[in-house]
């Protein structure tokens, strides 16, 4: 992960971003996915990038904080985004031309809450090549309840819990200090048996342990962990903290959603309602659910952007505006057995006994 110091992270990932809007560069980051590509295509594609990048930048600069029409600037600046992030992986394949989601008008009509606005997946348009990217595990048909997806953004999780007086399926973790398989769930709610009764059968298949005590959880991490198993469970927000998820149930499945797929369903659904039951709109930004959709619209809008940047760059960031001191000085034998350890491992990859003791 790379550690980027600022103290705008905003203005920092629209930096990044707007190199994609060079055409140069641009024909350089297709390469390295599909280096096979012709000239002809190389250009063609780079073009269609640029044209993505600077109309979803334009719509997201366009964006105030007016909560009643900022879905509207705030979804086409992700839709943008997300055709852009698509060529660029499969700068040999072709976008989609509808949106990829089905929004059912007759539920919305009817909902008293924010939460229970329900959409469906569809066969073909721009969420199925975001996902294509994501690698998100939704199909065709797949119908949700954005309460649901709610309860899996980290940035989400205070919000939630006060809204609606349960604890979100995504907890915060905090490390155990010099070690990297323990870890505290830290929840919101006292009555820890509220949450027993959940489906956690995503953590055991991915050698994630949970133990719920009277007022706290912990989890432990087994010798068959890996990164692959890491990224089925955990989220990161931009500060580097850990967060793990027990998912959510979408026909008969447990589905862990990446954060843009979910940023990219709530900015779909709140421009809906905008455009189509703009009464409806104003009355849920009147209620309790304000808070929501605010965190959503105005402080959500950076994480947008980091992710973003990461899917366009195929690295991930964390940003800070200090690096933290090491715990300790190393003494002499732990050195010792670092350099050891990284000689074997360059053994192994090698052949090679590059150190001499």
């Amino acid at each position: 992960m790379s550690i980027f110091i600022t103290n705008n992270i905003e203005q920092e990932c629209e930096n990044l971003i707007s190199m994609y809007t060079d055409i140069g560069y641009v024909k350089k980051r297709i390469l390295q996915n599909y280096p096979n590509l012709s000239s002809a295509k190389q250009l063609s594609v780079a073009k269609k990038i640029k044209s993505h990048i600077d109309q979803a930048n334009s719509f997201f600069e366009g964006t105030d904080d007016n909560v009643l029409t900022a879905p509207l600037t705030l979804f086409y600046a992700i839709q943008n985004y997300a055709k852009a992030i698509y060529l660029v992986n499969y700068p040999n394949l072709s976008l989609a031309g509808s949106h990829g989601i089905d929004f059912d008008n007759t539920v919305s009509q009817n909902a008293n809450e924010i939460g229970n606005i329900t959409c469906k997946v569809t066969k073909n348009g721009t969420f199925r090549n975001l996902i294509a990217v994501t690698g998100d595990d939704l199909c065709a048909g797949d119908l949700f309840v954005i309460k649901d997806i709610f309860s899996l953004i980290p940035e989400l999780r205070e919000t939630y819990f006060l809204r609606y007086f349960e604890e979100p399926n995504v907890f915060l973790l905090r490390k155990k200090k010099h070690c990297t398989s323990e870890y505290e769930m830290i929840l919101q709610e006292e009555n820890v048996g509220k949450i027993a009764s959940r489906d956690f059968s995503l953590l055991e298949n991915n050698s994630f342990h949970l133990v719920l005590g009277d007022k706290a959880g912990y989890i432990w991490i087994d010798a068959n962990y890996s990164d692959e198993k890491g990224k089925r469970v955990l989220y990161n927000d931009i500060y580097g903290n850990t967060y793990c998820t027990n998912a959510i149930s979408i026909n008969g499945r447990v589905v862990k959603m990446s954060k843009i797929v979910s940023l990219y369903l709530c900015y779909y659904t709140f421009s809906m309602l905008v455009r189509y039951h703009p009464e409806k709109w104003k009355a849920f930004c009147e209620s309790s659910d304000i808070a929501i959709i605010r965190k959503l619209l105005i402080n959500c809008r950076r994480e947008m952007l980091v992710e973003v940047i990461q899917l366009l760059s195929g690295k991930e960031y964390s940003f800070t505006t200090v690096m933290e001191e090491i715990d300790a000085e190393l003494d002499a034998s732990e050195v010792y057995k670092l350099v050891k350890e990284e000689a074997w491992r360059e053994y192994k990859r090698t052949g090679r006994n590059t150190i001499i003791f």
